[in-house]
């Protein structure tokens, strides 16, 4: 997802839950957990990923940003549901370190081809993500059985 740097200056102004290394700075272990199981899963060990709370007012449930190469911040709201949330944005770091998607302002690039204008739940990126993020939670449900 792409959100206009206006949008990111609502962030709240807090640490990060996540580093390099993926350290959690909130003491949330479920989520330090989660983290690292899907780090795991998808041998995303030597990225930078810094996890940060968006205000519950967002109209975002949950984005992730590029910042380099191998550096990317997701930006989640506090709700039951930030598992799944977390899983989806993690799938697009996938699709972005894959070179599948790259997002370009308000335009967004799938496999090589512009796309502009496409309602949220049309666009290519979020149909994968939404499947694949719920075959990667049956998989992580049956790490932790």
């Amino acid at each position: 997802l792409f959100i206009p740097s206006v949008m990111l200056g609502q962030v709240e102004k807090i640490k990060p839950f996540c580093s390099n290394e993926v350290h959690v700075k909130s003491g949330d272990r479920d989520l330090q957990k989660l983290t690292h199981d899907i780090l795991h899963v998808y041998g995303f060990e030597h990225l930078k990923i810094e996890i940060y709370r968006l205000p519950s007012h967002s109209k975002f449930k949950a984005t992730v940003t590029r910042e380099s190469e191998k550096h990317f911040k997701i930006y989640l709201q506090r709700a039951a549901y930030y598992e799944a949330a977390l899983l989806h944005e993690f799938w697009h770091i996938k699709q972005m370190l894959s070179g599948d998607l790259k997002i370009d302002g308000l335009h967004y690039h799938w496999k090589g081809e512009k796309f502009t204008g496409i309602p949220y739940r049309k666009r290519h990126h979020e149909k994968e993500a939404y499947r694949e993020s719920k075959k990667l939670q049956k998989i992580l449900k049956s790490i932790s059985e």
